[in-house]
């Protein structure tokens, strides 16, 4: 006999001897259904609400047929785990930066389910410096830098702190993304930007 359900079942032999006459007998098998394997895979990691794909996978020993595995997942951990995403395969994104907790659950035809996690470490993006250019000018004329293509995906540019003509390297604080440089004879320089996002 084969079962596709587990749980105790009630079987009856019948015999019949040469006389045709037929006796039978009941008992009881107790049919355990394994449950499936979760294999959640990582660890991940990205950049703040950059999309994460996960793809899980999961077996059952004792899976029939044409009888499928279930998957879903809980993209992020907090407590007790809620499967709301459907799909071996998955895209999650996290607005926060730390490490977050992602759990996959596969469940077979017969309802029994295994978990299994993995943890997704964020980042924020650093903020990218563009001094545009290139300028020209004569000497004594001076000459506007401008860092307003600079950006930040995932924050805001709070600093801009150029090298602008000091002579020194050093670099000029300040929230303006512009600096003003003066040569007073014929030279040729390569001004450096650096800018800083609202997360240091």
């Amino acid at each position: 006999c084969q079962y596709t359900v587990g749980g105790p079942h009630t079987v009856t032999l019948t015999v019949t001897d040469d006389d045709g006459q037929p006796v039978s007998t009941t008992g009881t098998i107790e049919v355990i259904d394994l449950p499936p394997t979760a294999e959640a895979g990582g660890p991940k990691s990205g950049l703040r609400d950059q999309l994460i794909a996960f793809v899980g996978s999961g077996d059952d020993p004792d899976l029939l047929g044409d009888e499928t595995l279930a998957y879903a997942w809980d993209c992020q951990v907090d407590g007790s785990p809620v499967f709301d995403v459907p799909g071996a395969q998955v895209g999650c994104t996290y607005d926060t930066v730390g490490v977050h907790t992602a759990a996959l659950q596969v469940t077979d035809a017969g309802g029994q389910s295994t978990v299994d996690t993995t943890t997704v470490t964020i980042d924020s993006a650093d903020p990218v410096a563009n001094p545009a250019g290139p300028y020209s000018a004569v000497s004594g004329q001076a000459v506007l830098l401008d860092g307003s293509a600079s950006s930040d995906a995932d924050g805001t540019i709070v600093s801009y702190e150029w090298t602008c003509g000091t002579g020194d390297d050093a670099f000029v604080s300040g929230v303006s993304r512009t600096c003003t440089y003066t040569a007073a004879v014929p030279t040729t320089f390569e001004p450096v930007l650096r800018v800083v996002d609202n997360e240091g």
